[in-house]
C-alpha cells in the first residue's frame, strides 16, 4: 500500500503544480547551450552545463573532455588520482582499480554509465566498463547522495557520461571518422580504437557513433623495477550510441559490449601466492539503453530511462582446473520529471524547480562451480523500488536551498531453502543552503543521509573461502542479520572567485564529516578458520579539501590538498581504507598549437593502520611523484587530430598507496596519436 501512496503522490505532483501557476512565455529567460568544436582536433569542449546539475544535490567535481585528453587517462584508477579525496587502492592490476571517496570503500560508492548502474560486485574484483577516450565527461558527489539516486549511494556517486555524434563531428559535415592509438612504454601496452560518426539528415536531428577498441598488454613495471606478474591482459569493444531528437523531444538509444581475457591472482590486489592462486579470467559486459527527454522551453520536461545489462565473469584455477562462473543480469527502469513551478524575471525574483522520479531496479545473482553451487557468490534476486521528490530554490541568484527526500525497499531473495529472505527499507533526507555574499564570495552548507543495504553474496556467501596452511582451511560462513548501512554527512563550503578579462582564479575550501551506522566489513578469523561480513556499530569520518585555480592565460595553474581520518568507533582504530593525505600541484602552458604540462603529486607518510587486522603494514612511507606531457594540434584540408606525449613517474620513485600491499607502476612513457578525417 505503502508503494502505491507514493508512486500515486509522484505521477500526481508534476500536474497539480502545472496548473497552480501559469507563467508568461515572454518572462522566460533561456541561454541556449551551444557545442563547441576544435576543427584541428575534433574534441569536446568543457561541458558548460553548470556544476549544479541535479537539483537537491550539487556535483562537487567535474573533469570535462579536454582534460581527460590532456592527462592522457587509460583506466578508471588513473582518472580518479586527479580528484581531490579520490582515490584507487586496488593496486596497478586492472582488474582491481576501484573508487573509494573519502574513506568510502568501493562498495559504498554508487558508478553511472549513461545513467545506468554498475551493479556488479564481487569480493576481490572490480568490473566497470569505461573506455576513458569515449568519456565527455566525468561528475562526482562526494558524500551522501541518496536522497536521489537511492540504495548504494551511501559515500558518493561517480556519473559517466560518453560522448554524442555532435561532440565528434565538426560544424558543417555530416560525417567524421577518428583514428587513435596509445603506447604505454610501462606495460608494453598497444591500443587501438576506430571511432566513426554519421547524422541524420540535418544536424539538428540527431546521429550515430560507433567505435571498436582492443588492447594488449604485457605485466607492468613496478617503481621498483620488478615486473608485477600476472598483470597483462587482453580486451576487445564494440560500442554505439545514437540519438534523435526534434524542436521539443530528444532519445538516445545504445549497445555495448566488452571483452577482455587475463591471467590474474584469485585476488588481483594482492600478491600472488598458495593462498592467491592464478586463475584464467574471462570477463564479459554487454548492456542496452533507451532514454528520452523532452527539451526545449516546457514547463514540465519528463525523462524516461530503460536498460538492460548483463555482466560474467568466467575463471579457471590453473593448477587444478577448477571452474566458476559468475553473473548479474541487472534491469532497470527510471522515471522522472523536471518542473519549473516557478521562473524567476524582473517581476519574479524567486525560481522554484521541482523534480519528483521513480526507479525500479531488478539485479539477478548466477553463481555455479564445476556445474554446482558457488559458495562465494551464491543465487539470488535484488529487487529496488525507489520514489523521491527533490526541490530547488534560488532568489535573485544569491540565495538558494536545495532538498530532498527518497523512499527505498530492498528486497534480498536468497536461492537456498536454509537461509530467508530479507526486505530492508529507508528514507533518505539532504538539504543544502547556500549564500552568494558577493560576486567573489560564496558559502554552503549541507547535510545528507546515505543508504547502502547489504548485498546478496555479503549476507549468503558460505563455503571454502582458502587455504589456512597450519590452520586449515578458512570458510565463508553466512549473516542473515547483516544490517543496512546508513551515513549522515554535514559539510561546509567557502568559495571565492576572483579575476576578470579571461584570467579568473577560484580557491574552495570544504570541511565534512560522516557518521556510518553499522559499517559493513569483511572479518577474516585466522585462528577460528572463519570468514564473514559484519556490522561494526559505527565509524566516523572527518576531513577537509582546499582547491586553488589560476588561469592566467596562457598559463593555468592548480594546486589542491586532501586529508581524512577515519576511526572505528568499537575500538578505537584507524579505518583502513582512509587514504594517506595528499597534494597535488599543476601547471600548463599552451601556446599556440602546443600544450605543455606538468604534475606533482606528494603523497604524505602514513602511519594510522588498524592493528586488529594481521595484514595491515605499520605505516606508509612517504613520495613524491612528478609527472610531464607536451601536446601538439594539427590540421589540413582533409584531416586533422592531435599527438601527445606524457612521462608518469619521472623520476621514477618507488611508492606506493596506503591501504594497497602492491607498489605502483615505474616511469611510464606514454605516446598517443589521433588522427580524425
Amino acid at each position: 500500500m505503502l508503494r502505491f501512496l507514493i508512486f500515486l503522490s509522484i505521477l500526481c505532483t508534476p500536474a497539480f503544480l502545472a496548473r497552480a501557476q501559469e507563467i508568461s512565455q515572454d518572462s522566460l529567460k533561456i541561454e541556449e547551450i551551444k557545442p563547441k568544436y576544435e576543427m584541428e582536433v575534433l574534441e569536446v569542449a568543457p561541458s558548460e552545463e553548470p556544476v549544479r546539475s541535479f537539483i537537491g544535490k550539487s556535483f562537487d567535481q567535474e573533469i570535462d573532455k579536454e582534460t581527460l585528453n590532456n592527462s592522457q587517462v587509460n583506466t578508471m584508477g588513473e582518472l580518479v588520482d586527479q580528484i581531490p579525496g579520490v582515490e584507487n587502492l586496488g593496486g596497478p592490476r586492472k582488474e582491481a582499480q576501484g573508487i573509494t571517496i573519502r574513506g568510502f570503500q568501493e562498495s559504498q560508492v554508487l558508478l553511472l554509465l549513461d545513467g545506468t548502474r554498475s551493479n556488479f560486485s564481487m569480493t576481490h574484483n572490480s568490473v566497470v566498463p569505461v573506455r576513458t577516450h569515449l568519456l565527455k565527461k566525468v561528475d562526482l558527489i562526494k558524500g551522501g547522495a541518496s536522497s536521489r539516486f537511492g540504495n548504494g549511494a551511501l559515500g558518493g556517486l561517480v556519473s559517466f557520461t560518453t560522448i554524442d555524434a555532435d561532440d565528434l563531428i565538426p560544424p558543417r559535415s555530416k560525417t567524421a571518422m577518428q583514428i587513435r592509438n596509445m603506447y604505454s612504454d610501462v606495460s608494453a601496452l598497444n591500443q587501438t580504437s576506430l571511432t566513426a560518426a554519421s547524422h541524420f539528415g540535418e544536424r539538428s536531428q540527431g546521429g550515430v557513433v560507433a567505435d571498436v577498441t582492443s588492447s594488449r598488454a604485457h605485466d607492468v613495471t613496478l617503481s621498483n623495477n620488478s615486473a608485477l606478474p600476472y598483470s597483462g591482459y587482453e580486451d576487445e569493444s564494440i560500442w554505439a550510441k545514437g540519438n534523435w531528437s526534434n524542436s521539443r523531444s530528444r532519445v538516445w538509444f545504445s549497445a555495448e559490449q566488452q571483452a577482455k581475457t587475463s591471467v590474474t591472482p584469485g585476488n588481483p590486489s594482492q600478491e600472488d601466492g598458495t593462498s592467491n592462486p592464478i586463475e584464467n579470467q574471462e570477463e564479459k559486459y554487454t548492456a542496452f539503453k533507451a532514454q528520452y527527454k523532452r527539451e526545449g522551453r516546457a514547463r514540465i520536461r519528463p525523462e524516461v530511462l530503460v536498460y538492460q545489462s548483463t555482466t560474467e565473469m568466467d575463471r579457471r584455477r590453473v593448477d587444478n582446473d577448477r571452474h566458476d562462473n559468475r553473473k548479474v543480469d541487472t534491469l532497470g527502469l527510471s522515471l522522472h520529471s523536471t518542473v519549473d513551478v516557478l521562473k524567476s524575471s524582473d517581476e519574479q525574483p524567486l525560481r522554484w524547480t521541482l523534480q519528483p522520479g521513480v526507479e525500479l531496479i531488478r539485479d539477478q545473482n548466477f553463481g555455479v562451480r564445476d556445474g554446482g553451487h558457488l559458495p562465494s557468490f551464491p543465487d539470488g534476486e535484488a529487487n529496488h523500488i525507489g520514489a523521491y521528490t527533490l526541490t530547488e530554490l534560488m532568489y535573485q541568484d544569491r540565495v538558494w536551498a536545495q532538498a530532498g527526500m527518497r523512499y527505498d525497499e530492498v528486497e534480498l531473495i536468497t536461492h537456498d531453502q536454509n537461509l530467508e529472505d530479507r526486505l530492508n527499507k529507508a528514507w533518505s533526507p539532504d538539504v543544502e543552503v547556500g549564500y552568494q555574499w558577493n560576486e567573489n564570495l560564496s558559502t554552503s552548507i549541507s547535510y545528507e543521509e546515505g543508504y547502502n543495504a547489504p548485498k546478496i553474496q555479503d549476507m549468503y556467501v558460505d563455503g571454502y573461502h582458502f587455504s589456512a596452511g597450519a590452520f586449515g582451511n578458512n570458510v565463508f560462513i553466512p549473516n542473515p542479520n547483516l544490517q543496512p548501512e546508513d551515513s549522515k554527512t554535514v559539510e561546509g563550503k567557502v568559495t571565492y572567485e576572483y579575476g576578470s578579462f579571461g584570467k579568473e582564479g577560484s580557491l574552495e575550501w570544504s570541511e565534512y564529516q560522516s557518521v556510518i551506522d553499522n559499517y559493513i566489513y569483511q572479518y577474516v578469523d585466522i585462528f577460528g578458520g572463519t570468514t564473514q561480513f559484519i556490522n561494526t556499530p559505527q565509524v566516523k569520518l572527518q576531513g577537509r579539501e582546499i582547491s586553488w585555480k589560476q588561469n592566467l592565460k596562457p598559463i593555468k595553474l592548480g594546486a589542491s590538498y586532501a586529508r581524512v581520518r577515519g576511526i572505528k568507533s568499537s575500538n578505537g582504530e584507524p579505518l583502513s581504507t582512509a587514504p594517506a593525505d595528499q597534494l597535488r600541484s599543476t601547471i600548463e602552458y599552451e601556446k599556440a598549437a602546443w600544450v605543455f604540462g606538468l604534475e606533482n603529486f606528494v603523497y604524505f607518510k602514513q602511519n594510522r593502520v588498524d592493528k586488529t587486522i594481521l595484514s595491515s603494514d605499520d605505516e606508509t612511507p612517504g613520495s613524491v611523484v612528478y609527472n610531464a606531457s607536451v601536446g601538439y594540434r594539427f590540421s589540413d584540408k582533409n584531416f586533422s587530430g592531435a599527438t601527445r606525449l606524457k612521462v608518469n613517474n619521472i623520476f621514477d620513485r618507488e611508492y606506493k598507496k596506503h591501504g594497497s600491499p602492491l607498489l605502483e607502476p615505474g616511469r611510464d612513457i606514454r605516446l598517443e596519436l589521433v588522427l580524425a578525417l
